[in-house]
């Protein structure tokens, strides 16, 4: 990607969009694997060329949460503990460590995105 490129989930949606036209396919089915983009798309009124989405989930069982994921799953349990997870996720140290988002990429996420994806949990009415 374009170190410029709009990564947010919008953005994202945009992207698939965008292949899809430039692909000129016409009665797509999107299947869905843990992202979510299809609702995006759909969202932002792009679905003109999908006829058809399935959701499937990568999650079952034994595997969830994944094992990174763990610790935070029971922090969010303790009373404050997701609004305390939120506040942590704001600090690069605790955002890019492998323990947390740092794992799920091989290059670090620019904050900015990450900024994007977080930023909702701090707006007036989020009660934790």
């Amino acid at each position: 990607m374009n170190l410029d490129a709009d990564l947010s989930q919008l953005g994202q949606a945009n992207i698939l969009a965008d292949s899809l036209e430039a692909l000129e396919l016409q009665d797509v089915t999107l299947v869905m694997n843990d992202w979510g983009g299809p609702q995006f798309v759909v969202a932002l009124g792009r679905d003109e060329r999908i006829s058809r989405m399935a959701f499937v989930a990568c999650e079952a069982f034994d595997n969830f949460p994944p094992p990174q994921a763990r610790p935070a799953v029971l922090l969010t349990r303790a009373p404050g503990g997701a609004w305390l997870l939120m506040q942590l996720l704001r600090t690069p140290l605790f955002r890019h460590h492998r323990r947390a988002w740092g794992a799920v990429s091989h290059t670090r996420i620019p904050d900015r995105v990450l900024d994007e994806w977080f930023t909702p949990t701090s707006y007036p009415g989020v009660d934790w």
